[in-house]
């Protein structure tokens, strides 16, 4: 071959395998285009056999495609039977067992009726609006006072006011005088005050059937002295002089009828206590006598204070020594 000449041996082999490659590349394009178009197929029935029932080439097997069966040979050999369904359950679930779910109350407004035999709220009514008292009360004078002072004239003002009209004091009526529909007088005791706090005012006929709105009074506590009583100056037989002291700890040696505080007038005194009269409210106060004890806890007596005693037992209260005698 003349395209081999002056090539090396490796050469012409590879040359020699390349074209025995190509020609089995060119035989394998010819038989699937070229000689795939002489194949026959040959389809055999029931009872013969047929040329067009089966495909046969020279390279390649025979393929046999089954007919489709007759219906006749179907109900040959399918008998029919009933179809009988049996259902797959998983059990009944206990009603009432649910872990997914739970009551929920509902929520009640305030003032809500609810039957007690349904879960179901029922309507709440449409509150009814309340009439205004037939009596109306503006205020009252003076509108506070002091606690266990003597007895004082209440002035009640409103309108609507009728001569059958009375003054109610936490519920107790109180003697009342009519001078207009605008204004009332009432008498309060002592002994309505004799605490302090509030006291609810009501103007009502004794009937019930006019009443009024309700206002307050107030009862303040008295102002009481700002001193604590400390010891006596003096014999025990001559108790007129008393040692106070006030809130700056600063000692006061005050006598029988001395006012002190400006409004406090020192009235009795005893190994006890001291008793005040205040001077504007007329009001009573008691100190009792308060014991000073140094830093080792055993009664003692300010270096400032000269023959000061401290309340005896009782039974020494009313023996006087030769020593006290002396002094």
């Amino acid at each position: 071959m003349a395209f081999l000449e002056g090539k090396t041996p490796k050469e012409r082999r590879n040359l020699i395998l390349a074209v025995a490659l190509g020609s089995v590349a060119v035989f394998g394009i010819l038989y699937n285009f070229v000689l795939s178009g002489s194949k026959t197929v040959k389809r055999t029935g029931g009872t013969g056999t047929t040329a067009a029932s089966k495909a046969t080439t020279s390279a390649s097997p025979t393929v046999t495609i089954p007919a489709a069966p007759d219906i006749e040979d179907i109900r040959q050999y399918q008998a029919p039977s009933p179809i009988i369904y049996e259902r797959i359950g998983f059990g009944n679930p206990v009603p009432g067992r649910n872990i997914f779910a739970y009551y929920v109350p509902p929520v009640r407004p305030a003032n809500t009726a609810v039957a007690t035999s349904s879960p179901v709220m029922m309507e709440v009514p449409t509150p009814t609006p309340v009439p205004p008292p037939p009596l109306i009360v503006v205020g009252v004078t003076p509108s506070s006072v002091y606690a266990r002072t003597g007895d004082f004239t209440l002035e009640v003002a409103g309108d609507k006011f009728t001569p059958e009209s009375r003054v109610f004091l936490n519920g107790a009526e109180v003697p009342t005088t009519f001078e207009n529909a605008q204004r009332l007088r009432a008498q309060v005791s002592s002994s309505v005050i004799s605490s302090d706090g509030g006291r609810s005012v009501l103007v009502r006929t004794p009937d019930g059937s006019l009443f009024s709105n309700v206002v307050n009074l107030n009862v303040l506590p008295p102002p009481t002295p700002p001193f604590t009583y400390v010891g006596l100056l003096g014999k025990r037989n001559n108790k007129d002089t008393a040692v106070l002291k006030n809130r700056t700890n600063e000692l006061l040696s005050v006598q029988r009828d001395d006012v002190v505080g400006g409004r406090f007038r020192l009235t009795g005194i005893t190994e006890q206590a001291v008793e005040f009269t205040d001077t504007e409210l007329r009001v009573k106060h008691s100190l009792p006598f308060f014991e000073a004890r140094n830093s080792a806890g055993t009664p003692g007596g300010n270096p400032q204070m000269q023959h000061q005693i401290s309340p005896p037992p009782v039974s020494e209260q009313n023996t006087v020594t030769d020593e006290d005698e002396d002094n």
